[in-house]
């Protein structure tokens, strides 16, 4: 849209635009639609810092478009409809290139803006997976030590009904046994095996 403007405000022979983002030169195009070495003009404008300079035929001149002291592109405009007013084209230019910088820069911000969005979106929809995997994990961690937990429960309390009924046995035996015997037997079913129950 900026080259048409300015092929409408300038009617110029040729008008080749050079976007640069953070300072490389991106894909060049030009008015009217013909291959463009694009190298030269990369080499005639790299280190162009001024506002703007004159072609080589006096006939045109180059651009620079920026926003708040950002290079966003550079134009080249050559073979300027009436070459007497130059002056005033080139004014019109420096007017028009100021708010074409302001516009290119947004359409950049905006740009980044939808670029973040769907980076945002990826993760987003990475972290949901990655959650959907803990929860299939977990459940087929729990799923797989339920079983066993169960066993362990059920055998436990088999031991405990076990330890019961030797404890009701062993009072009838007890007056049989020796001190050292007494002892050792009494800590093992009141203490050991309930500990270790």
């Amino acid at each position: 849209n900026i080259l048409e403007l300015f092929t409408m405000l300038c009617a110029p022979d040729k008008l080749v635009y050079l976007p640069l983002i953070d300072g490389e030169p991106g894909d060049m195009v030009s008015r009217p639609a013909s291959p463009v070495d694009t190298k030269a003009i990369t080499e005639k404008v790299s280190g162009f810092h001024q506002a703007y300079a004159w072609t080589e035929s006096g006939n045109g001149f180059f651009l620079r478009v920026s926003h708040q002291n950002q290079t966003v592109g550079i134009l080249e405009i050559e073979g300027l409809a009436f070459r007497e007013y130059k002056k005033y084209y080139l004014n019109l230019a420096l007017t028009i290139g100021r708010v074409c910088g302001l516009a290119i820069a947004n359409a950049r911000k905006y740009q980044e803006i939808k670029q973040s969005e769907k980076q945002i979106k990826r993760y987003a929809l990475d972290l949901e997976q990655a959650n959907e995997e803990v929860k299939q994990f977990a459940y087929i961690i729990s799923h797989d030590l339920k079983a066993p937990l169960v066993n362990i429960k059920g055998f436990s309390s088999e031991l405990g009904y076990a330890v019961e009924a030797v404890n009701s046995i062993m009072n009838a035996v007890m007056p049989h046994l020796d001190e050292t015997q007494k002892a050792s037997l009494d800590m093992a079913l009141k203490e050991d095996i309930p500990e270790a129950l």
